[in-house]
């Protein structure tokens, strides 16, 4: 963890921003980013094992917080994604992450669209791909990160 730290220490000053996109697992690598992190941000599918882990990443978080002395590390949100607003179960999952867990949800979602995984695909960002699902995830993606950007400068 510590190589993490002096790494990202002597990157900071090419970047305005570093965004550490880590897996679902919470392992190693996953802590040395809490560690390291000053903000939170953690996309969450709105499935049945992915609403019972959200309370344990908050615990997690929180224990870095204290066990890190990491006072200023914020947490600004779970963000539904690859949601599929066909789907009742998917749409009664946001309800219920809302009612039980609604100040920790971070405004707004990211749709499940073929854009995404086209772009990944293609190795460029979304927006400058043509179809339409790209051009509907770009305008998503950019809102989520221009809402995030708000979240940092406050």
């Amino acid at each position: 963890m510590g190589h993490f730290r002096e790494n990202l220490a002597q990157a900071r000053p090419s970047y305005d921003l570093c965004v550490i996109d880590t897996p679902p697992s919470m392992g190693l690598r996953n802590l040395a980013a809490l560690v390291s992190a000053t903000h939170v941000l953690s996309p969450i599918y709105l499935e049945d094992y992915s609403l019972k882990s959200a309370m344990s990443l908050l615990q997690t978080v929180i224990g870095v917080q204290q066990r890190y002395h990491r006072p200023d590390l914020k947490f600004l949100g779970l963000l539904p994604s690859k949601f599929n607003s066909k789907s009742p179960r998917q749409r009664a999952h946001l309800e219920q992450l809302l009612r039980e867990a609604g100040k920790y949800v971070f405004p707004g979602h990211l749709t499940d669209r073929d854009g995404y995984a086209e772009a990944v695909a293609e190795q460029v960002p979304v927006w400058r791909l043509k179809k339409r699902s790209a051009q509907e995830a770009g305008r998503e993606i950019r809102g989520v990160f221009e809402r995030v950007q708000h979240a940092l400068a406050a």
